[in-house]
């Protein structure tokens, strides 16, 4: 859900007397959950394409390929995205994004650096929850609690120097 959309929700919730949604995220999985189909129709939400799963043939060779392809079809997808060469690209690219973020229109936790190589995804496999294609090389991690006691992780991230950069894309 976009910002503006957000904000159309909730003027309008609020002018009804009803509670008012904490962040688009919540307000768009609230909005998925309905039983009564009109209020989820009646709620602008956006689909942005990150995946393809299981294909019966590949739709590109490469993260930028298939990105291109999936967009063909008609799917909205993130952006921007960039190929990055060297990890100063990646690290360019992420100052330029905090930067951008609050004209984005919707609200992101940050980036996922991708390999770019498909044939490297099934080599490299998945866990249940975790595919290896994406690079996270934790620096530091802080475990913080919040006020009713649970806990949470944050983390700093360096450079991944395990695979050749070019292959990386974000």
């Amino acid at each position: 859900m976009s910002n503006s959309e957000f904000d159309k929700l909730n003027n309008s919730r609020i002018e009804q007397s009803l509670p008012i949604f904490s962040n688009p995220r919540n307000a768009a999985a609230g909005s998925v959950r309905q039983l009564d189909p009109e209020i989820t129709l009646s709620r602008k939400l956006d689909f942005y394409a990150y995946g393809w799963g299981q294909m019966s043939s590949s739709i590109g060779n490469t993260l930028l390929d298939i990105r291109d392809n999936i967009n063909s079809y008609g799917f909205k997808l993130n952006t921007p995205s960039k190929l990055c060469i060297t990890v100063e690209d990646m690290i360019e690219f992420y100052d330029s994004l905090y930067e951008e973020r609050p004209k984005l229109g919707y609200d992101i936790d940050g980036i996922v650096y991708k390999l770019n190589d498909i044939s490297l995804y099934e080599r490299l496999g998945n866990t249940d929850h975790s595919p290896r294609e994406r690079c996270q090389c934790i620096k530091e991690c802080y475990i913080s609690s919040r006020k009713n006691g649970s806990n949470y992780t944050s983390s700093r991230i360096n450079p991944c120097n395990n695979w050749r950069s070019e292959n990386f894309t974000s």
